[in-house]
């Protein structure tokens, strides 16, 4: 599923609730607007925080904001969030939800200080304001992997941010940080050399950020050298498929690796 996809059915969904509402009798009550809002608000949603190049699932924090500024007004109700500073310099993210002259507090989601780089804390706080919006619209994270897509995100951001963009062929065999090409290769050898290079500690995050950015570059190698290569059992016909062989079972063994640390 496509973001524009995931962010067109939300669209949709948003568009039958104030539909709905509109059948409804307007509320009169802080508490009476809460329980409509409750029972109409969409509990799952289809997660847009896939990127191309990137192996996550997660509802976006645009993606709550829509929701809340479309439904919530509709009822009389708004929302807005606060930041915390909490012990040992750790932020807090509080959602608070008003209307009717009352207003309602859900907790505050704490998040670790970052003390590698501002980017990481910015992507820590993203964090908790999306979860925190979440849990005030109970709506649920679907596969969110609990806060390491945002440090594998602020991770892809810095590689790329410390490397020279590349510009590869269309055929070239690359790899990416994020949507960056930090570097491309003109055949499937020299792309698992760089692999190898990069991307070989598979309990590094450095080099998880890039593998889960390039995964489909890694998959397209793999192929490449399946489709040149003879079926499983047979013999090579000569020293490029021996090298092909060779080259594919490197790239196998390298994504099962990875695999098996998901």
């Amino acid at each position: 599923m496509t973001n524009r996809n995931a962010n067109q059915k939300l669209v949709d969904k948003l568009a039958s609730v104030k539909a709905a509402l509109e059948n409804l009798p307007k509320p009169e009550t802080f508490a009476d607007a809460m329980f409509i809002a409750q029972q109409q608000m969409p509990n799952k949603i289809e997660g847009s925080g896939k990127n191309p190049h990137f192996k996550s699932d997660h509802i976006t924090f645009e993606q709550l904001v829509l929701v809340a500024t479309e439904i919530l007004p509709e009822l009389g109700l708004r929302f807005r969030q606060k930041a915390h500073v909490l012990e040992n310099n750790d932020v807090g993210i509080e959602t608070i939800i008003s209307g009717f002259g009352e207003e309602e507090s859900y907790g505050i989601v704490p998040m670790k200080a970052s003390t590698s780089s501002p980017h990481a804390s910015a992507g820590n706080v993203t964090y908790a304001k999306r979860y925190s919006l979440a849990l005030a619209l109970n709506i649920s994270h679907s596969k969110d992997d609990d806060g390491m897509s945002a440090e594998i995100e602020t991770r892809q951001k810095q590689i790329a941010s410390k490397n020279i963009s590349v510009e590869p062929r269309e055929d070239d065999f690359k790899l990416f940080s994020g949507e960056t090409c930090i570097a491309s290769y003109l055949d499937v050898h020299s792309f698992l050399a760089g692999c190898r290079q990069m991307i070989s500690k598979t309990s590094d995050l450095n080099c998880k950020a890039i593998y889960d950015s390039s995964k489909a570059e890694v998959d397209k190698a793999i192929a490449f050298c399946t489709e040149r290569t003879p079926a499983e059992g047979s013999k090579p016909a000569d020293k490029t498929e021996e090298k092909l062989i060779t080259t594919l079972q490197g790239l196998q063994t390298m994504k099962r690796a990875y695999e098996a640390k998901s």
